[in-house]
């Protein structure tokens, strides 16, 4: 009987078997062939029925590494993965720890694998198109809208680890950084949390496109420099080239039905109070600094809807300042005073009847401290005749004691005499 080991390759073998074949379009079709199997469990013993559950469990594992692999191939295969997302989804779905532990690892593995790229070269690249592509699917698979979430925080951290500490050379990681904002804005589009990541590394893609970098009027955060290598990338040098260029979307239309961009990313950011500061470098650069007429109109278009965008923005507060006139007091209530003495509080009376009883506290409180010191003061005259006693004791005794040795000398040396007086 084959080991259960051997059960799970087999699965693994046919799985890649039929995504080398030409019947790419019924990939989902083993899937749901063992998810009805494990619904039925009247067809199997005990023992298989177990046996099928934990092969189910393992087959999100399964897909999740087919699905990288799919992406590493050239090209990559995005409609085959597209196709099979929603498989994905229904797995996650039946077993969410089995999910979780799968998709940690891989984040935890590619956290890995960028900190030793900074210790052993002190920069690093950015990942490749299967770990941006597993970044995507954790966003339809997972709640992105949590204050915080087993995968999607670490997921989070793994994102704005790749904006700040990969630097940016080629155009290929000019695509993968803005493919990581816009997966930014995909897992905030619900919270509506601020994400500065984003905001810097869009001002450093901007800057790339700067053709006179002489005047900035805004503050660069690394992975990007005023002045290095890179810094003209995105500078159009080729008018004829870039007339032809334009925008083509990613094939992956059932990762993007789970969860929809909105139009324009900055409304996420405009209910926020400090929305003109946070949009200021990027208003300086559209305005200033971009030679906007050498664009293609494609692009020439989306930058004036952008900039549409980002000025067409409300005041929500305004700065502090003193008022012109002085604001009147609130009417408060009278506070009622109560005069306090050495004896207590106030009470009523006369003057005479006042002077008498401070008299009398005082008469009290003198007779109280007199009996404590006439008490203190026998006390000490007990102890110390207690202590002459004592002493006088000790010395009648000292002196009997003194007294019944010298007899018994005396009658030891009287005894020897007699004694002696005998034998003579």
């Amino acid at each position: 009987m084959p080991s259960k080991g051997a059960k799970d390759k087999g699965v693994l073998n046919e799985w890649q078997d039929m995504g080398n074949s030409e019947e790419q379009r019924d990939l989902g079709v083993l899937v749901h062939n063992y998810e009805e199997k494990l619904h039925r469990p009247e067809l199997f013993s005990f023992e298989q029925s177990k046996l099928m559950g934990d092969l189910i469990e393992k087959l999100f594992g399964f897909l999740w590494e087919y699905i990288g692999e799919l992406a590493t191939r050239q090209p990559a295969e995005l409609k085959t993965i597209d196709k099979m997302v929603l498989q994905l989804y229904e797995l996650s779905q039946l077993f969410p720890e089995a999910a979780c532990s799968c998709v940690q690892s891989t984040l935890r593995q590619s956290v890995q694998e960028l900190e030793n790229q900074l210790q052993v070269k002190g920069r690093a690249s950015f990942p490749g198109l299967d770990k941006l592509l597993y970044i995507k699917i954790v966003g339809a698979l997972f709640p992105t809208s949590d204050f915080r979430h087993a995968v999607v925080t670490p997921a989070l951290v793994y994102m704005s680890q790749i904006v700040t500490k990969c630097s940016v050379t080629v155009l290929r990681d000019v695509a993968a950084g803005l493919f990581v904002c816009c997966l930014f804005l995909d897992y905030v589009s619900l919270s509506k949390r601020l994400v500065p990541e984003v905001i810097n590394f869009l001002v450093g893609i901007l800057h790339m496109a700067v053709p006179r970098k002489s005047t900035l009027g805004y503050t660069l955060v690394p992975p990007f420099k005023s002045s290095a290598k890179s810094s003209d990338l995105m500078v159009v040098k080729d008018k004829m080239a870039a007339e032809s260029w334009e925008m083509k979307p990613l094939p992956i239309s059932q990762i993007q039905r789970v969860e929809q961009q909105d139009e324009t990313q900055t409304a996420n950011f405009k209910s926020l109070p400090s929305f003109r500061e946070i949009v200021n470098p990027l208003e300086i650069l559209l305005t200033s600094h971009l030679p906007v007429s050498d664009y293609p109109a494609q692009l020439q278009k989306l930058y004036h809807e952008v900039l549409t965008e980002v000025q067409d923005r409300s005041t929500s507060y305004l700065p502090l300042e003193f008022e012109k006139k002085k604001p009147v007091p609130l009417k408060l209530f009278t506070p009622k005073i109560v005069e306090v003495s050495d004896y207590g509080r106030k009470r009523g009376g006369t003057r005479q009847e006042k002077e008498r009883m401070r008299l009398v506290h005082k008469h009290k409180r003198e007779f109280k401290g007199a009996v404590r010191e006439i008490r203190k003061d026998a006390q000490f005259l007990a102890r110390q005749r207690f202590s002459d006693i004592m002493e006088g004791d000790a010395e009648r005794k000292r002196k009997v004691k003194v007294l019944f040795h010298n007899l018994a000398t005396q009658e030891g040396e009287w005894k020897a005499m007699k004694k002696k007086k005998r034998k003579l």
